[in-house]
């Protein structure tokens, strides 16, 4: 399955409204439903988009009445996104790579798990004139946000990636994946001593550590933010803001981590309803929901 699109099997009746699913831990401080309603009323669109609690023990449960009621796909949160993987029906490559699933939609084998997070990196910096092609980039966290950010990069044709880690198993590991499935894309792992030094060929970082896993303050050495490299973190919330804003400082294109969660929803939006949607009121709409938190 390489896009989310590919095998898509249509509700069963448009009689029937068509309603996506947040499937979430807590639905407590989730911007997702209000963010993607927004859209749906400023397109104009007769969908529904539902929060519904589910404890990790009844995810299959969950999932059977998604199956049964039809829904045409849903998102997971941080809580179910690893364990939905094997719990789907099919899965695109960067859900098998990276290990989980942020999303899910209709395929002609039930339902597919989908991940977006790698996609969204690069349609984010692409919307700035940034082409990953024959590019170098730095992924600094090799979790699940930095897998994707590899697999993505490297599947858009990146010329390098660099991976760095505290964890150096989990960066070795991440390295191998890249060079096993990418043989074109020359990678390295880069040793894990902050603050870290950006390697002069990179093009692009990509700020991959959640930010309830970061507390030790800058991990980048800000001499080597050059003008030239475009930042991107994928956190929402502070500390991590310190890294935006000394690259700034420095001349560097930034990204930000609530820019990222918008163009996750806007990928998924535009898959399952054909119409692209408008990103700023939806960022428009998380920046109001999170005012509220």
């Amino acid at each position: 399955m390489g896009t989310m699109r590919e095998g898509a099997a249509p509700v069963a009746s448009r009689a029937v409204q068509p309603i996506v699913v947040l499937l979430a831990g807590s639905a407590a401080a989730q911007p997702s439903q209000y963010v993607m309603e927004r859209a749906i009323r400023h397109h104009d669109l007769d969908w529904r988009y539902l929060t519904a609690e589910v404890a990790p023990d009844r995810l299959g449960d969950a999932l059977a009445g998604v199956r049964a009621m039809g829904f045409c796909g849903g998102h997971f949160d941080e809580v179910h996104q690893r364990a939905a993987l094997a719990l789907l029906d099919a899965a695109d490559d960067a859900a098998r790579a990276v290990g989980a699933a942020d999303c899910f939609t209709r395929c002609e084998q039930g339902l597919a798990a989908v991940n977006l997070l790698g996609p969204a990196v690069t349609a984010l910096v692409r919307r700035r004139g940034f082409d990953p092609a024959g590019r170098r980039a730095m992924i600094v966290g090799a979790g699940k946000m930095g897998r994707a950010a590899a697999f993505q990069l490297a599947a858009q044709r990146a010329a390098g990636v660099a991976v760095a880690d505290r964890n150096a198993t989990a960066a070795e590991e991440l390295a191998a994946m890249v060079a096993a499935q990418f043989p074109d894309c020359g990678v390295e792992v880069v040793s894990w001593q902050p603050p870290l030094a950006v390697p002069e060929s990179s093009d692009l970082l990509v700020h991959a550590i959640p930010a309830a896993a970061h507390a030790e303050g800058l991990l980048l050495a800000p001499d080597t933010l050059r003008p030239t490299l475009h930042v991107l973190d994928v956190n929402m919330a502070p500390p991590c803001g310190e890294l935006l804003r000394e690259a700034a400082a420095r001349g560097c294109p930034t990204y930000e981590g609530l820019d990222l969660f918008v163009e996750r929803l806007a990928l998924a939006f535009q898959a399952w309803t054909g119409v692209e949607p408008d990103r700023r009121v939806m960022r428009d709409a998380a920046e109001e929901f999170l005012m509220e938190v």
